[in-house]
């Protein structure tokens, strides 16, 4: 007695990827034996799942190529502007020196990203001195802004002890090297080159370059 034969054909578009990408062209017969015409629709099933296995992206093992956080900054700042001592009719209004600073900062906090630095600074022009400043700066992700806070203590020839607080904008040149403008503003209250009972407060714009060290 023959066995008779179930022809069977499989309608799947051109080029549908399956297992391992192989295109099934329009129209494949499969020529079954009716003792396994009940099998074709679960190992059709089978052979879909496994299609469909295949071609779901899964996540790539590699971490994201992503830019990470300077642990240090190198900085250094020139620095320019007005200096106003005394309030009301005894106020006076002068140019500041030529403030010159190098500035090392390291990220001691992650979220929020915030660095301490310290450095020294150098007075030019009408007044010499030299000194160092520190304090802490606040720098968020994916914007130019920063915004910093500290104080500024010169020793020599004369001392002067000041709280600074500044904020501005980087642009950035290269992955490492960025280039600042700030304003600052410095306040100095005590120490032997400050005229008895005054304040001299300092505005300044100041320029300057800041690398980045992971």
């Amino acid at each position: 007695m023959r066995t008779a034969s179930l022809a069977a054909t499989i309608p799947l578009a051109l080029g549908v990827p399956l297992a391992l990408g192989v295109p099934l062209a329009l129209g494949v017969p499969l020529a079954l034996p009716a003792s396994r015409a009940l099998r074709a629709p679960r190992a059709l099933g089978a052979l879909l799942a496994l299609g469909a296995i295949a071609i779901v992206p899964t996540a790539s093992a590699d971490p994201p190529n992503t830019q990470l956080d300077p642990l240090w900054q190198v900085e250094v700042h020139a620095g320019y502007g007005l200096a106003v001592s005394g309030s009301g009719a005894q106020m006076s209004k002068r140019a500041t020196p030529l403030t010159l600073s190098a500035i090392v900062g390291f990220a001691f906090n992650v979220d929020p990203p915030m660095f301490g630095f310290g450095g020294v600074v150098v007075e030019t022009l009408d007044r010499s001195a030299v000194g160092g400043l520190f304090g802490v700066k606040y720098a968020p992700r994916d914007s130019r802004m920063h915004l910093a806070a500290g104080g500024t203590l010169l020793v020599a020839p004369e001392s002067l002890l000041g709280a600074t607080a500044s904020g501005g904008l980087c642009r950035r040149q290269t992955a490492s090297l960025g280039l600042c403008g700030d304003v600052q503003i410095t306040s100095y209250f005590a120490g032997s080159d400050l005229p008895e009972g005054r304040t001299v407060t300092q505005i300044q714009l100041v320029l300057g370059a800041v690398f980045d060290v992971r």
